[in-house]
């Protein structure tokens, strides 16, 4: 705190790429997020973080921050400081329109919204008329490409699978479920679906 008020905290932070989160301990103040803050732990986010493996992060940073807090205990209310209100920022709900993907965005954006969003929500886009949904990724170090065609799928070492985004990038999908079906990896998907030249996602 005051990073990050709010329903979506570290959905959040992940969709805006955040290296590094926390956890805040405060007091209940009249307003949501604006009570005095007893204590502050850190929390890494990696690369590969989505919003399920990061809340056990800051579980776990919670359960210990509430111990070392509960041993200082002597009996007086705990010593707090202020927020500093004027740096606070602010996020809401994530709502289901934004589970769909627009390729037209930058690769590392989408990258951050499909793993904000997963476990609960769930990215998705469409292929051949039906939903897709897409649960991990990784940005690829494919070469930028001029012109591109957000979407457009690429076949790469015949089991990896990658889609282009507007910024030129490529984005590798690591597994996907489509429609109706169970989740798959992206090699699983070339060799069941056999995408075609110039097939895209969205």
């Amino acid at each position: 705190m005051p990073d990050l008020r709010g329903a979506s905290p570290v959905q959040t932070a992940l969709w805006k790429g955040y290296t590094k989160t926390g956890i805040t301990i405060q007091y209940i103040g009249e307003k949501m997020d604006e009570g005095d803050i007893l204590l502050t732990k850190e929390v890494e986010i990696t690369p590969e973080d989505n919003t399920g493996t990061l809340m056990d992060k800051i579980t776990d940073a919670g359960i210990e921050s509430i111990l070392q807090l509960l041993k200082t205990y002597d009996g007086k209310p705990f010593p707090s400081v202020p927020q500093a209100h004027d740096k606070a920022t602010y996020c809401g709900k994530i709502k289901s329109e934004d589970r769909i993907l627009d390729w037209s965005l930058k690769s590392e954006e989408l990258h951050n919204r499909i793993r904000a969003l997963y476990p609960d929500m769930i990215a998705t886009t469409t292929f051949r008329d039906k939903r897709m949904n897409i649960l991990k990724t990784k940005p690829s170090s494919l070469s930028l490409e001029i012109n591109p065609t957000p979407g457009k799928l690429k076949r790469l070492d015949k089991k990896r699978l990658l889609t282009q985004c507007g910024d030129g990038r490529f984005l590798e999908i690591l597994e996907l479920q489509p429609e109706n079906k169970n989740r798959m990896t992206a090699s699983d998907f070339l060799n069941g679906f056999r995408i075609q030249e110039g097939e895209t996602f969205g």
